[in-house]
C-alpha cells in the first residue's frame, strides 16, 4: 500500500504544517487503487483462489491465538462459505476481515490475492478514498502520476471492457496507461510490474518515469540516459 501511504505522509505533514513537504516534488505510483480496486478483478480472482484462502486461514488456527480472530461469525464466513460465481461486498469483508486477523497468512499462503485481502478495507471505504485523492489534487506545488495495469491478452470472448486493476477516475489526465500483454490477469499484471520478462512494456514505463523525474527537478538531476 505504498502509494496511499505516501499521499497519507504528505496530508499528514500539510496538516502538521511541517515545512518539509514543500521540499517534495512529487508521487509516482504504479498501479495503487486510489479510487479502490475494480470490481471484476475482486469477483473474477477470489473464487480462483478461494482454496488458497480457506487453506491459508485454517492452517493459522494452529499457531496463532484465537483472540486474534475476528468474531465467530466471520471465521464461519471464511470457513465455510462456498465459493461461489458473484462474491457480494459482504462475503469479502468477512474474508477480509479474517485474513487481517491472522496476520502473516498472505506470507505463508505465498498468494498475492490473500496478500491484498489484508488492505479490503481501506480498498472499499469510497468516501475516505474520495477525499484523500480530492485534497491531493488540491497541492499544486506537488506533482502526482499513477502507472495504471491494462491486460491486453484475451483470455475469452466474453471478456469486455479494459481489464484494470484499479478503479479508474473520469479525469485520467494525471493516470498514465501501462499495458501488459504478457499477463493472464489484472492481479498478475499488477504483482509482477516490476519484473521486465512478465511485463513487457517494462522499459517503457521506467523510461517514462525517469522523464517524469527530470520534469519535476527542472532538468538538474544528474539522471542516467
Amino acid at each position: 500500500m505504498g502509494g496511499i501511504i505516501a499521499a497519507d505522509s504528505i496530508l499528514s505533514m500539510v496538516d502538521d504544517r511541517d515545512p518539509m513537504h514543500h521540499s517534495i516534488l512529487g508521487i509516482i505510483a504504479y498501479d495503487t487503487p486510489y479510487f479502490g480496486l475494480n470490481p471484476p478483478v475482486i469477483h473474477r480472482t477470489l473464487s480462483t483462489h478461494y482454496n488458497t484462502i480457506s487453506s491459508a486461514v485454517t492452517t493459522a488456527r494452529e499457531w496463532i491465538p484465537q483472540g486474534l480472530f475476528a468474531s465467530k461469525s466471520t471465521q464461519v464466513a471464511v470457513a465455510n462459505q462456498a465459493p461461489k460465481r458473484s462474491w457480494g461486498l459482504g462475503t469479502i469483508a468477512a474474508v477480509g476481515a479474517g485474513v487481517v486477523a491472522a496476520g502473516a497468512i498472505g506470507y505463508m499462503a505465498k498468494d498475492p490475492v490473500v496478500n491484498h485481502l489484508q488492505f479490503v478495507s481501506v480498498l472499499y471505504k469510497p468516501d475516505e478514498l474520495a477525499r484523500r485523492m480530492k485534497r491531493l489534487s488540491q497541492l499544486e506545488h506537488i506533482g502526482f502520476v499513477n502507472f495504471f495495469t491494462v491486460v491486453t491478452k484475451e483470455i475469452s470472448p466474453q471478456d469486455t471492457g479494459e481489464r484494470v486493476f484499479c478503479n479508474l477516475p473520469e479525469d485520467r489526465t494525471k493516470w498514465i496507461r501501462q499495458e501488459n500483454g504478457i499477463a493472464g490477469n489484472e492481479v498478475d499484471a499488477h504483482c509482477t510490474m516490476f519484473v521486465k520478462a512478465y511485463n513487457d512494456h517494462y522499459d517503457e514505463m521506467c523510461w517514462q518515469s525517469l522523464q517524469l523525474i527530470r520534469e519535476w527537478v527542472g532538468g538538474t538531476g544528474n539522471l542516467v540516459e
